[in-house]
């Protein structure tokens, strides 16, 4: 039987407590292999912890707006609330696929997407940017920007308030960002595969119907829910224009990573917006809140109209 040379090591364990460290000792083969295959482990460890922490720190923040704002209304709860929710669930769908005014949003959002995608548009937007605005400090700005749009790790946040905190605020605004999430999630699905566009790394953006999955960018939709959901949640309307400025930051985060052309990521946002919009709408009896209409300008690129309703 061949003779294994071993060494001793030494690995640091992560710990959730800063002050606290702790070693463990052990046995490994000395093989390159599996050297080089534990630094990477560890490496993967360092990333997520780094991305868990991120969106940690999103999400304590909108927590502290929610909280402290006097205009943030929670909705009362039944005996059932879990049946409350999905009926809840339900009516957003009523209002998301079958109010005609959220459909006619919808296809005006898919055509600006359109617009940009099959012409030169999204090419000269990602170009300028990376000629003119992209930078180390753009950079280290997108590494945090872009984790609220990491769904491995903003649903179970949302999860973890909707579940523990219910009665409060900050589970209020869980459940209509989950609520959000569920309405608006198939579409996007569908949406990626249907339009089927590459990503700035893989090609073009135009349309080439369920050929690739780049076509909506996902971190742009699930990124802005969370905020959109809270500014939707106040009355001051300092923190409304900070936190709907803030939710379209995940969006920009992918444009400048160079993962997604402006079509796809601004589509993310919009698909957000219209389902938190949905939600707004069954819990506020189809009253109207802040909404984007997206205008093709002839020869000048897009505008956008912003307009509320009271």
């Amino acid at each position: 039987m061949p003779r294994v040379p071993v060494l001793f090591y030494i690995r640091p364990v992560v710990s959730l407590y800063p002050q606290q460290h702790s070693l463990s000792l052990g046995l490994l083969p000395l093989t390159h292999e599996k050297l080089y295959g534990d630094c990477a482990i560890m490496a993967q460890a360092q990333e997520m912890g780094k991305k868990i922490g991120a969106t940690l720190w999103f999400f304590l923040i909108l927590c502290m707006f929610i909280s402290v704002s006097d205009g943030s209304s929670s909705i009362a709860g039944d005996d059932f609330p879990l049946k409350s929710d999905l009926l809840k669930i339900k009516s957003d769908y009523s209002e998301f696929y079958l109010n005609g005014n959220n459909l006619f949003l919808l296809g005006l959002g898919i055509g600006v997407n359109g617009i940009s995608a099959n012409t030169h548009l999204d090419r000269n937007i990602q170009n300028a940017y990376s000629d003119h605005v992209k930078s180390s400090v753009t950079d280290d700005l997108s590494t945090w920007a872009k984790q609220p749009g990491e769904g491995l790790y903003t649903i179970p946040a949302l999860l973890g308030g909707y579940i523990f905190l219910r009665d409060t605020p900050v589970g209020d605004w869980s459940q209509r960002s989950l609520r959000a999430l569920a309405v608006g999630g198939p579409t996007t699905l569908f949406l990626q595969r249907a339009i089927g566009s590459d990503s700035p790394t893989e090609g073009g953006s135009g349309w080439k119907p369920f050929q690739s999955v780049n076509a909506v960018s996902g971190h742009a939709f699930v990124g802005s829910v969370p905020f959109i959901t809270a500014a939707q949640m106040l009355d001051n309307i300092g923190l409304k224009i900070v936190l709907y400025g803030v939710s379209v930051l995940p969006a920009a985060s992918r444009i400048n990573d160079n993962q997604h052309y402006f079509s796809q990521a601004f589509l993310g946002w919009y698909m957000g917006l219209l389902s938190c919009n949905a939600v707004f709408r069954t819990d506020h009896n189809d009253k109207e809140t802040i909404s984007v209409y997206p205008v093709p300008m002839a020869g000048k690129g897009l505008g956008v109209i912003v307009t509320k309703s009271f």
